[in-house]
C-alpha cells in the first residue's frame, strides 16, 4: 500500500494536510451560524475538507460532551440523486435522523423515534421536511440528545443545473428558515457552477460566503513529500513541486508512482504509470472550462479562460493581471484568474508589491497544450 493517499479522501492527523487554516475558518463560521460556498476544482480536496471538518466537529464533541453540540451531517448529493429522489427532502431527512439520533450520544437513554415524513403528495416536500424535523426536535428537547446540526453537502454542482432551480430555492429557504429544526448552517462544496452563483445578484444562496480551495503552498507540499522519509534531497522536492504544481491530487499521485517504482523510474516510465489517471484529471478540468457550452479554445476567438491558460502555460515568467489583460487584449480577467486558481492550475506569488500568477504544473501544462492541439 502506498504511503501517499490519492485514491480516497484524506482525513485525520498526518493525512489531511495543506488546507488546515481553511478548515478552521469553516469550523469557526459554522459555530457562529454562517453558511459557505466551498469552491474547488476536480481533485482539489473538496470531499476531504468536508470529512475533515466533520471529523474535527465530532472530536470537539467527544472532548466536551456537555458543551453546545453541533452535529455534522455530511451528504454526498451524487449518492442521493442516484436513488431517484429528485425532491431531495426524503433522503435528507434520513441523513439528518441517522446523525442526530445516533445512540452513542444518548448514553444510557433511549433515543426517541423519528416522526414519519409526510408523503410528498400531501404537501410540498420541504414543508413536509420542516414539519417532521420540528416534531423531531420537540421530542429531543430536554433529552441528552438535544443538539443543532449543520449540513455538509458535497458535489453541490448538481443543485445548480438549469432543471433544478426550484429545488435549490426550496433548499435555500429551508436552510435560511432560522428555526431550531433547520440547519444551523450549511456548506455547499462544488466547482464552477457553485462559483457562478456568486455572480447572480438574485441567487437564493446570497447569504452564503465563498471560500476557495487551490493548489497547496510550497511549504505544505514539502511537508507531504518529506512525511514518509527520514531524508529527502532538496532537488527531489523541487522536481516534485515543479511537476505537480502542488496540485493536491497530482502531488500525491506522482509521489505514489515514484514509490511504486521504488524512486528509480525514468520520466517516461512515470508518464506511463500516470497516463490513465492524468487523462481523467485533465478531462475533468477541461469540463470545468467548458461547462457543456462548446466554447472556442484556439486562436483569436478563444474563450477568456482558455486564452489565459494558454498564456500562462507558455509564459517564461509569472504574469500579473494587468500584464495578461494587456497581452491578450481581454479585460477584465480577474474572474478567470480566480477560476484557474481554485481549479489548482496556477500558483499565486507576491513579487514586490504585485500579485502574480504562474501555471506551475509541468505535467498539467503539457497535458493542456497537447489537448488543445487535438
Amino acid at each position: 500500500m502506498s504511503s501517499f493517499v490519492f485514491d480516497r479522501p484524506a482525513v485525520g492527523p498526518g493525512r489531511y494536510l495543506g488546507h488546515e487554516q481553511l478548515v478552521r475558518s469553516l469550523l469557526t463560521g459554522l459555530e457562529q451560524g454562517r453558511s459557505f460556498l466551498l469552491c474547488g476544482g476536480p481533485k482539489t480536496g473538496r470531499t476531504s475538507t468536508l470529512l475533515q471538518l466533520a471529523h474535527l466537529m465530532e472530536l470537539l464533541q467527544r472532548r466536551n460532551p456537555k458543551g453546545n453540540r453541533l452535529i455534522p451531517v455530511p451528504v454526498n448529493l451524487i449518492s442521493l440523486f442516484a436513488k431517484g429522489q429528485s425532491a431531495l427532502a426524503a433522503p435528507l431527512y434520513e441523513a439528518i435522523c441517522e446523525r442526530v439520533l445516533d445512540p452513542k450520544v444518548f448514553g444510557n437513554s433511549v433515543p426517541p423515534r423519528a416522526p414519519t415524513l409526510a408523503s410528498a403528495r400531501a404537501q410540498e416536500p420541504f414543508a413536509a421536511l420542516q414539519a417532521a424535523l420540528t416534531e423531531l426536535f420537540d421530542r429531543l428537547s430536554g433529552t441528552p440528545g438535544w443538539c443543532r446540526y449543520v449540513l455538509l453537502l458535497d458535489d453541490a454542482d448538481l443543485l445548480f443545473s438549469s432543471d433544478r432551480h426550484l429545488l435549490q430555492q426550496s433548499l435555500a429557504k429551508f436552510v435560511d428558515a432560522k428555526s431550531t429544526a433547520s440547519p444551523r448552517a450549511v456548506v455547499l462544496a462544488g466547482g464552477r457552477l457553485v462559483r457562478e452563483t456568486l455572480f447572480d445578484t438574485h441567487s437564493p444562496w446570497a447569504f452564503a460566503r465563498p471560500l476557495f480551495l487551490s493548489a497547496l503552498k510550497r511549504s505544505d507540499a514539502e511537508t507531504i513529500i518529506r512525511a514518509p522519509f527520514e531524508k529527502v534531497a532538496p532537488s527531489f522536492i523541487e522536481e516534485i513541486q515543479g511537476q505537480s504544481g502542488c496540485h493536491p491530487y497530482l502531488l500525491q499521485r506522482l509521489l505514489a508512482e515514484h514509490e511504486l517504482q521504488q524512486f528509480a523510474g525514468t520520466e517516461a516510465s512515470l508518464a506511463r504509470g500516470l497516463c490513465a489517471d492524468l487523462e481523467a484529471l485533465g478531462e475533468a478540468l477541461w469540463r470545468e472550462f467548458d461547462l457543456g457550452r462548446g466554447v472556442t479554445y484556439r486562436g483569436a476567438y478563444a474563450a477568456p479562460e482558455h486564452a489565459l491558460m494558454q498564456a500562462l502555460a507558455e509564459a517564461e515568467a509569472p504574469l500579473t493581471l494587468k500584464q495578461a489583460e494587456r497581452e491578450l487584449g481581454i479585460k477584465p480577467l480577474k474572474e478567470f484568474f480566480e477560476l484557474l486558481d481554485y481549479l489548482g492550475l496556477v500558483e499565486r506569488l507576491l513579487i514586490g508589491n504585485d500579485t502574480c500568477y504562474r501555471a506551475s504544473s509541468q505535467i498539467l501544462n503539457r497535458w493542456y497544450l497537447q489537448r488543445i492541439r487535438r
